[in-house]
């Protein structure tokens, strides 16, 4: 697959998606839906392809004309706060929801939408062809505040959905290009679909927990014998994960640059451990000693949580 796919720009969709108005273009084509009857408190009843997806969505108290069973999603995108309405510069139409934005948008597939539902500390973006037009693959790309944050790959046929968790407040606005797999690479022809969003206040990021409290390193200690040839390196050291695998890691700094050099052994029962090491090298040469017993550390480069450094020269 080309990875130019996933430098497109989305330039000034997401501005026009926010704003109301517009001239020229139609509602959504009514599809085959049941009639609903409203049992809630929604005084707006969505129509058409926007309509549909709103049923699918869940609602609440929404009854089939016919007596069917109430959905109630209360999470879902609950009751429509504006009138379905144009996107200017845009094929399509877009609705606002207490829970969530709708839009179709024929661009892409003629009776395609796309919906986000915020729920708790994240926001759920879904699309759907609503007819037999499928893609290969899908590409979902998120922008907060106009500028782009993420952007996946999804697996396409004629849906798909990705959540987005957030964790500061702003504009989050989602847009969707459908692809088709070539020889070389792939062929996104429909472009984007119209952005759908969502507004984060302060009061929707859920606190964030405060950050565990460091690990501590285990204590490391080396001490030499013999000479030469003969020389042996003994590690002795505290605080491991009991009867853990051990890597120990000896680096050696030089004129000609770094060696590291690794071992393995395992820890005691109780979290202890003592090796002999033999190393045959030249007096005054110097190994710098660390040990890891598989925790990992993300704030070091090699993701592991090393024991303190201890460096021994050779006698």
């Amino acid at each position: 697959m080309s990875r130019k796919l996933h430098t497109r720009r989305v330039g000034g969709m997401i501005s026009a998606a926010i704003l109301a108005g517009g001239v020229g273009l139609l509602p959504s084509p009514a599809a085959a839906t049941p009639e609903l009857v409203r049992q809630g408190p929604c005084n707006i009843t969505p129509y058409g392809l926007i309509g549909m997806t709103w049923q699918e969505g869940g609602n609440v108290g929404i009854t089939s004309a016919a007596g069917g069973p109430t959905i109630v999603f209360p999470d879902r995108l609950k009751c429509p706060i504006n009138d379905e309405r144009n996107v200017p510069g845009r094929n399509g139409r877009i609705q606002d929801f207490e829970n969530g934005e709708v839009a179709w948008s024929p661009d892409q597939a003629p009776s395609m939408t796309i919906w986000t539902i915020k729920r708790n500390n994240q926001i759920h973006v879904h699309w759907k062809t609503n007819s037999d037009y499928g893609y290969d693959f899908f590409i979902v790309r998120v922008d907060k505040d106009w500028q782009n944050i993420d952007q996946k790959d999804i697996s396409g046929n004629h849906e798909g959905w990705w959540t987005f968790t957030y964790n500061q407040p702003g504009w989050y606005s989602f847009v969707v290009e459908g692809c088709e797999h070539r020889t070389f690479g792939a062929k996104c022809r429909h472009g984007w679909t119209i952005p759908v969003g969502e507004r984060i206040e302060q009061r929707d990021v859920s606190p964030q927990p405060p950050p565990p409290p460091p690990q501590a390193r285990p204590n490391l200690a080396v001490t030499t014998t013999g000479s030469g040839e003969s020389t042996v390196f003994h590690l002795k050291g505290s605080g491991f994960v009991r009867n853990a695998q051990v890597t120990i890691k000896g680096a050696r700094i030089g004129p000609d640059g770094i060696f590291n050099y690794y071992w393995t052994g395992k820890a005691r029962d109780d979290g202890s451990i003592a090796f002999g090491i033999p190393v045959p090298c030249v007096s005054g040469i110097q190994i710098s000693f660390s040990v890891n017993d598989g925790r990992q550390d993300q704030s070091d480069h090699t993701n592991r949580l090393w024991s303190n450094t201890s460096t021994a020269a050779c006698p």
